[in-house]
């Protein structure tokens, strides 16, 4: 239960867009471009949170700060979903009931009971499904505003390569948290001195023994302030390349900084390391496929029900080679009958992976859902191999987009605010 109390605190709760006439009558507490955070939009969300950071096991900091930071978080969160709107990203009820599976699916959870184990986290099920979505769609905007942006060289994937193959150090994982004092798009030196004075009065607190998840809850200026500035466990070449000097030689428990980047100065905490073995031998599945994508002319419900008559011709004995060439959106496959050839789990999207890895062979899957578009899938059979080589290049470039996502996607939030009219009322 604690696992899935993570999940619904690290989706945000997100004021409704429109002003209705009880609202009008609730203070505001901030103006970000045309629409407005209430009071009592903020003081719900506030209560969510220290619910959630006490069930986490921490204590919540004091009233003032949660409120101050949770109101920055809003702020973030309106703004990505106003961009949003003007690009026309949404998510419908199918992809929000799917996306709704896979998380009951992910945390073990019977999906019949999966209500009440989030009712039981202080949140309504309507209220949590309105996050999901909201969450849902700042996550497509970000992957076209941030991921699409991105670019990977043969030459990054080969450094990282020669990183993993040849530091013992590459292949560990590292547990960080990250405090952030930021500085403006374009800061003064007046900007940067106060924000070297405060993280250095941070790190002075740190050493008298202050709690490190404390104050990153209450000063951060992070994405993951909330969450106690928890990073999570990374390997070395996803962490922003300027951390990576200091954390491959710190010990557990050890603090650095304030590091200077673009967007301000850091201070970091190891908590801890792991190691892996690069040697692995997997499963691979031989797949074919059946793709459709949906657009303006195709919604998903068509999609959906397009593929269940195609699934139904199938069963009655048509050729799947056949309807794929005719039918599927999948430009890799279309030309093979929608044959994927043999592909290990890890290098399907993830969600087409957690769907396939359960059919038996020769099993035809039901339609199901994922970022791409909407599927149904066969395994034609299994087989055991060492992909040691080609997982060494999957994890290198992995590591490689998951850093510059990292640093970019921070970059992109900081100018989002900066150039948006944003006025906090006192």
């Amino acid at each position: 239960m604690k696992r899935l109390g993570i999940i619904i605190l690290l989706i945000g709760l997100l004021g409704i867009n429109s002003i209705s006439f009880a609202e009008r009558l609730d203070r505001i507490v901030a103006v970000v471009k045309d629409q407005v955070i209430t009071a009592d939009q903020l003081n719900s969300r506030v209560a969510q949170y220290k619910a959630q950071i006490a069930h986490s096991g921490h204590t919540p900091p004091p009233a003032s700060i949660l409120r101050k930071q949770v109101l920055q978080r809003m702020i973030y969160q309106k703004l990505q979903l106003q961009l949003a709107k003007q690009r026309d990203i949404t998510v419908d009820d199918l992809m929000l009931n799917q996306a709704i599976k896979n998380i009951a699916s992910r945390n073990h959870i019977p999906l019949e009971k999966f209500k009440h184990a989030v009712e039981a986290q202080g949140i309504s099920f309507k209220h949590y499904k309105q996050q999901l979505k909201q969450q849902l769609i700042i996550q497509k905007l970000q992957s076209e505003m941030v991921g699409k942006t991105i670019s990977i060289t043969p030459e990054d994937v080969a450094k990282a390569k020669r990183k993993l193959a040849s530091k013992a150090d590459a292949v560990k994982d590292y547990h960080l948290y990250n405090i952030l004092i930021a500085l403006p798009d374009v800061p003064t030196s007046e900007d940067i001195t106060a924000a070297k004075k405060h993280a250095e009065a941070i790190i002075k607190k740190l050493k008298h023994g202050a709690d490190f998840q404390q104050i990153a809850m209450a000063q951060s200026a992070g994405p993951q302030a909330l969450q106690g500035g928890n990073l999570g466990w990374r390997k070395l070449g996803e962490l922003p390349s300027v951390f990576t000097k200091y954390v491959e030689k710190m010990k557990s428990g050890q603090i650095k900084g304030p590091i200077r980047t673009g967007n301000g100065f850091h201070i970091i905490k190891l908590a801890g390391v792991r190691g892996r073995s690069m040697r692995r031998v997997v499963t691979e599945y031989h797949v074919r496929q059946i793709l459709i994508k949906t657009g303006p002319m195709l919604s998903a419900k068509q999609a959906k029900l397009r593929l269940e008559r195609i699934r139904k011709l199938i069963l009655a004995g048509g050729s799947f080679k056949k309807l794929a060439e005719g039918n599927s959106h999948d430009q890799r496959s279309v030309n093979k009958g929608g044959d994927m050839g043999w592909v290990a789990a890890a290098q399907l999207e993830p969600m087409f992976a957690q769907h396939i890895v359960h059919l038996k062979v020769g099993q035809l899957s039901k339609p199901f859902h994922t970022a791409i578009g909407w599927h149904i899938a066969q395994v034609l059979g299994h087989r055991r191999v060492d992909d040691t080589k080609a997982f060494l290049t999957l994890q290198a470039r992995q590591m490689v987009y998951r850093r510059k996502f990292m640093e970019k996607r921070q970059m992109w939030l900081q100018s989002l605010r900066e150039n948006a009219y944003v006025k906090i009322m006192r």
